[in-house]
């Protein structure tokens, strides 16, 4: 073999370095915008007024349609409460709601009712999600805990509250990985019903739960949105701010869970991210 016909390893190492300059790069780059989200987005804000979200759109000439929808939604809410864009908006924000809600002493039985189902969810989790009991233990024991510091009233106020839930890797990071395992165990428990509206041409719920629903950081669709509603027995109200426009001067909205139940949360649905809305009373 001459010297021209034989491989010239130094070209493959040369491509292998390539690419592997290329994923630390981006690597790099995941961990600085994430480093950022950290330092400048708490886990949840305080309430703010709906005209604060207009920040946003003012200086970009294609947002009439999202400023058309905030003045829209600042004739029915009275504040928003911005939650932290790092793909577990949804679960952080059905969690704060639920528990500003079960703080409220009117909603005493909600609160034994959520607590019992809670505390015994572990069961379902284990059986019809099919999680090990060893692997869900801690998260679930958190859930459980932070529900009876509402019961026991160590918990009592929403500055409580937002205190507790800010907290970088503690209850609210390990809630809301429970929170995805009890909606992962929901869609599992019904699949023919779920599995139509699975985007992404998943085989089975198994699969979608595995790629979509139990890793953190994971967006939340609409059928996610739909089973934790239905596991809690919650009434979740989606606004949608979208940028689309809007005929007869409202906005889209869904509602999702029991239409009855006396847990009625609100949230805004803005291009892969959800925040909390407050009703004027």
């Amino acid at each position: 073999m001459t010297d021209e016909s034989k491989p010239n390893h130094g070209d493959a190492d040369d491509g292998g370095n390539e690419i592997a300059a290329m994923h630390a790069k981006t690597q790099a780059q995941m961990e600085a915008i994430e480093k950022e989200i950290k330092e400048t987005q708490p886990l949840t804000s305080v309430p703010m007024p709906i005209a604060s979200l207009r920040k946003r759109y003012e200086t970009d000439g294609s947002s009439k349609f999202f400023l058309l929808g905030i003045d829209e939604l600042d004739r029915s809410y009275q504040h928003v409460r911005t939650v932290r864009g790092d793909g577990n908006c949804y679960y952080r924000a059905f969690l704060f709601g639920l528990c500003e809600h079960l703080m409220n002493p009117a909603n005493a039985d909600e609160l034994d009712r959520v607590a019992k189902y809670a505390k015994e969810s572990n069961q379902f989790v284990m059986n019809v999600g099919g999680y090990d009991e060893y692997a869900i233990d801690m998260f679930h024991e958190a859930l459980v805990e932070l529900l009876e510091s509402i019961q026991q009233n160590k918990l009592s106020t929403t500055q409580q509250l937002e205190i507790e839930l800010n907290k970088e890797n503690d209850s609210s990071e390990y809630c809301t990985w429970y929170m995805r395992v009890l909606t992962a165990s929901y869609l599992k428990s019904d699949p023919n019903r779920f599995l139509p509206y699975m985007e992404g041409g998943y085989v089975d719920v198994a699969a979608f739960c595995r790629a979509q629903v139990e890793p953190m950081g994971k967006e939340c669709a609409m059928v996610q949105v739909l089973a934790l509603a239905e596991a809690f027995g919650v009434t979740v109200r989606v606004e949608y701010l979208d940028g689309h426009e809007f005929k007869g001067g409202k906005l889209v909205q869904h509602v999702f869970g029991p239409e009855d139940s006396k847990l009625q949360l609100s949230v805004l649905y803005r291009p892969g991210h959800y925040d909390i809305l407050y009703p004027k009373t």
